[in-house]
């Protein structure tokens, strides 16, 4: 009969710790993965390069596939995996009369939590020397 009190005494004292527990602070939102936000810029004149054709693999992998094109800004936008930050993926950009150039997401800067910015400069097959 002693064990009852004892079990209800315990009870009370865990939802009491709950209830202290539980606040009116925010929470740290669930992130679904990573936002990586890329610039294509022409490497001599700094201008954006519109329709670059951005690929995505992973290192040591030769098999990339298409993820989007850049836009008149030469902006693109890159979600990656729930719970990730930018490692193993790798970039590629193909644009004709240009060098295909292949980036590494982990060279993206750091803007935010979970946002990240990757400025990317392409070169032209004419000025390869």
């Amino acid at each position: 009969m002693k064990k009852r009190p004892l079990l209800s005494i315990c009870s009370a004292l865990i939802f009491m710790l709950f209830l202290a527990s539980c606040g009116d602070e925010l929470t740290e939102p669930i992130y679904d993965g990573y936002t990586l936000q890329g610039t294509v810029i022409d490497d001599l004149s700094g201008e954006p390069l519109e329709d670059v054709e951005v690929l995505t693999g992973w290192e040591s992998s030769f098999e990339f596939r298409s993820h989007s094109l850049t836009d008149s800004e030469g902006c693109f936008v890159f979600h990656g995996f729930p719970g990730t930050m930018p490692s193993r993926e790798v970039f590629r950009f193909e644009k004709e009369g240009y060098r295909p150039n292949e980036v590494p997401a982990s060279t993206a800067t750091r803007k935010a939590s979970f946002r990240y910015h990757l400025q990317v400069r392409m070169t032209a097959e004419d000025d390869i020397s």
